[in-house]
């Protein structure tokens, strides 16, 4: 939350006409941040526990994803860790979608492979949530199945022979999946995973794909 703060004071005095993220889905999520808290009051944490609510959208965001796993940029969710409550809430504000989202897959050949690996399983994760959830409808669900089999049957080519083609799919799978959760949102996975990410300092996707949490369902 300090670092999100800091960096929305910054962007301020900056006069910046816009913000142009390019990341991880941390760094997609703390922009949302940034961009909203330029034109609305307080800090981040008021709107982290809905203290307040936006009262407009802030600057223009541009997301560009570095991984292929997160689907931040296509949706309006944001999580922020809270170290002093050792909580990692979140906001899902209309007002946070990005303006625009630049997908390359290119842009995703340098990650190392345990990233690629993280993020790549957080995509399956939001897919699988999306299929099986009671608030999906036949298009959500059509969109979900589809992202699954994409990432199901090039992950493995993807993350460990740095394929490109597979990469591609992958990184397709990942905006698919990651629009349809825009939709409905996550199921139980995502919250059972944050205890694992912040007790443990677990990636987020691989406590997304953990197999104690699929025992759990």
């Amino acid at each position: 939350m300090s670092t999100v703060d800091t960096a929305a004071a910054r962007c301020r005095e900056s006069g910046a006409d816009v913000v142009v993220a390019i990341g991880g889905g941390s760094v997609l999520d703390a922009a949302k941040c940034v961009a909203l808290l330029q034109k609305n009051e307080g800090s981040i944490r008021d709107y982290l526990y809905r203290v307040k609510k936006p009262a407009g959208r802030g600057l223009p965001l541009i997301a560009v994803p570095t991984t292929a796993g997160t689907g931040s940029e296509v949706t309006p969710f944001a999580v922020v860790t809270d170290k002093e409550k050792n909580a990692k809430p979140e906001i899902a504000y209309p007002e946070c979608f990005p303006d625009h989202a630049i997908v390359d897959p290119a842009l995703t050949l340098t990650m190392p492979t345990a990233v690629a690996v993280s993020t790549s399983l957080d995509a399956m994760t939001q897919a699988l949530e999306g299929f099986w959830s009671t608030r999906a409808n036949d298009m959500t669900r059509a969109m979900a199945f589809r992202a699954i089999v994409l990432i199901f049957r090039n992950i493995e080519a993807a993350c460990l022979d740095k394929d490109r083609d597979a990469i591609e799919q992958v990184t397709l799978g990942s905006v698919i999946g990651g629009t349809q959760m825009a939709m409905i949102g996550n199921t139980v996975l995502h919250p059972l995973s944050y205890p694992l990410t912040l007790d443990y300092d677990l990636r987020h996707g691989l406590a997304c794909g953990n197999p104690r949490n699929h025992a759990v369902i």
